[in-house]
């Protein structure tokens, strides 16, 4: 059988679902939102099967972090979920997974982890190489332009600037964004309410929808940290934060990563090792990647 395919989409998704499951700490499913979220994005779909669970990470290995292999596992193990997993009628698939702390020393996170997939309509609106958070996705989310001005642009298909429009505020506006593209490496947001109805602005601190927008997971991968106070935070599924721990390092320090997200139109790490194992740290010039 062919493999199915990855999207961003149905990972956008994915995560959004992880995130219900843990703010409510409440294992459902919630199949009228997946296809909330495939309708609003155009997707022509006839199929589709949601795969959920969570754990306390890998109690053969290590319970302080989590394990995709271990996760896959699991649901191989039940008979129902390898039965959506082994489907041949999907050919698009997505996931994702997100933690909350414990109160147990053993196990200090509990993992919620889903799986989404999807048969797309053959011949359809969408094939698997093409759905892809371009023009046609849409994340449905509010959205945050902060007082001062602000640029927009109409591009074409190929991504050329068609026409500009700025415009200023003189206060913070709540809108809506109903899409989220890349043009020449550089990522854009549809805004679809208020007086940039229609216009694209570039993601920034100074224009972005709440949350998470894009996700980069590591398997191995570290961090470099200079020498001086950081505050960690972690957040809910709108982007607010809900915790933060704070942290003196005497020297320059090495942490483990998991992956590299935007969230409010910044870029943060999700750390997996030192004191702020858990939490994420915005990326900036004394916090990078280690090539």
């Amino acid at each position: 059988m062919a493999p199915v395919a990855g999207t961003n989409l149905l990972d956008d998704i994915a995560d959004a679902r992880a995130d219900q499951m843990r703010d409510a700490d409440e294992l459902e499913h919630d199949m009228d939102y997946v296809k909330h979220r495939l309708n609003k994005a155009g997707v022509c779909w006839n199929k589709l099967g949601e795969i959920i669970l969570y754990n306390y990470g890998d109690r053969d290995e290590d319970p302080t972090v989590f394990s995709n292999e271990y996760t896959i596992a699991q649901w191989l193990d039940s008979k129902a979920h390898r039965a959506v997993m082994l489907d041949s009628d999907f050919n698009v698939a997505g996931g994702s997974w997100a933690s909350r702390p414990t109160v147990y020393q053993q196990y200090p996170n509990k993992y919620y982890a889903v799986m989404i997939f999807v048969r797309l309509c053959s011949g359809g609106q969408a094939e698997p190489s093409s759905l892809q958070p371009k023009r046609e996705y849409s994340p449905d989310r509010a959205m945050r332009l902060v007082r001062g001005e602000h640029r927009a642009y109409r591009f074409d298909a190929n991504g050329k600037v068609l026409d500009t429009r700025t415009v200023s505020f003189d206060r913070g506006r709540n809108e809506e964004s109903t899409g989220r593209t890349r043009v020449d490496g550089r990522a854009y947001l549809k805004v679809s309410s208020g007086t940039l109805a229609g216009w694209w602005v570039r993601e920034s601190p100074r224009q972005f929808v709440r949350g998470l927008t894009e996700r980069r997971g590591y398997s191995s991968k570290r961090i470099h940290v200079e020498r001086g106070t950081y505050r960690a935070v972690r957040f809910d599924s709108l982007g607010r934060v809900v915790d933060s721990e704070k942290a003196w390092l005497g020297r320059d320090r090495r942490f483990g990563t998991a992956a590299r997200a935007i969230i409010n139109g910044r870029a943060w790490f999700k750390v997996t090792s030192g004191p702020f194992d858990g939490y994420w740290l915005r990326d900036n010039r004394d916090v990078w990647l280690i090539r």
